[in-house]
C-alpha cells in the first residue's frame, strides 16, 4: 500500500512507501517498451492464427457499421451517459470522428430540450494526444467541489451550492493499468502545470482522491 500526501503550502511533499508483494515474473510487461510490445504482437498472431481474424467476418462489418453511424450514415446518436457535477452534466463520449473522446459538458435545460443538447466540450482527448505526442486513454477523474459563497436564491438570499473548480483527471500510455493524474482547471480548461500549484501523479496504480482544495490523498 501507498499513502501520499501532498501539499500546495510551502510546496512539501511528504510521501510514505510500503511494499510486501512477491516478484511477479512478467512483471516486465507493464513497461512500454519494444520489448513488450514485441511479445504482445507475438501472441496476438498466435490467437488469429488459431481462431482466426473476427474482421474476416462479415458479420464483424456489419455490426461495426451499426455502432458507428445511423441510417443516414450520420454518427450513432447514443444516448449521453451523464453526471451532475456543480449544477452541470459532464459526460465523456467517443465516435468515429472522436475515437479517443471528448469529456463535456451542457446544463440540465440543454440537456432536458427538445433538441440536441448543446455541448461545451472541456477537453479533446484526440487533440491533447495531437499535441503532446502521446496516447492517452481517459481513466476517470475525481472533482474537488467548493461551496460557491455568491449562490443566490430566488429570493435574493444565500444559499447552499457546490461548484466545481478543480478535478484531478486520470490518463493511461495505451490503455495501460497504470496512469498518470494530473491537476485540471475546469473553468479555464487546462491543465495546471505543477510549477504553478498544480498536482501531478506520476504513473502508477493508484486511488487518489482531494481532502481538500491543497491536499490530495493518493
Amino acid at each position: 500500500q501507498t499513502c501520499v500526501q501532498a501539499m500546495r503550502q510551502g510546496r512539501k511533499v511528504q510521501a510514505r512507501c510500503t511494499r510486501h508483494a512477491k516478484m511477479d515474473p512478467r512483471s516486465w510487461l507493464e513497461e512500454q517498451s519494444p520489448h513488450t510490445q514485441a511479445w504482445i504482437e507475438t501472441q496476438n498472431a498466435a490467437t488469429l492464427k488459431s481462431l482466426g481474424n473476427p474482421r474476416d467476418s462479415p458479420l464483424f462489418a456489419r455490426l461495426l457499421q451499426t455502432e458507428s453511424t445511423d441510417a443516414d450514415g450520420d454518427p450513432l446518436r447514443k444516448l449521453p451517459q451523464v453526471t451532475e457535477i456543480g449544477g452541470m452534466f459532464y459526460d465523456f463520449w467517443s465516435d468515429p470522428l472522436n475515437p479517443r473522446g471528448v469529456w463535456r459538458r451542457t446544463s440540465l435545460q440543454s440537456f432536458l430540450s427538445a433538441d440536441s443538447p448543446s455541448w461545451e466540450v472541456v477537453l479533446d482527448l484526440d487533440q491533447l494526444c495531437r499535441d503532446e505526442g502521446e496516447s492517452w486513454v481517459w481513466r476517470g477523474f475525481d472533482v474537488f467541489l467548493e461551496e460557491d459563497e455568491t449562490a443566490l436564491s430566488s429570493d435574493g438570499h444565500r444559499q447552499a451550492c457546490w461548484k466545481a473548480k478543480r478535478a484531478m483527471l486520470c490518463l493511461s500510455r495505451g490503455g495501460a493499468d497504470a496512469f498518470v493524474a494530473r491537476e485540471f482547471d475546469m473553468e479555464a480548461k487546462r491543465f495546471i502545470p505543477p510549477k504553478d500549484g498544480g498536482f501531478f501523479v506520476p504513473e502508477a496504480k493508484t486511488v487518489l482522491s482531494y481532502r481538500s482544495r491543497d491536499v490530495l490523498l493518493v
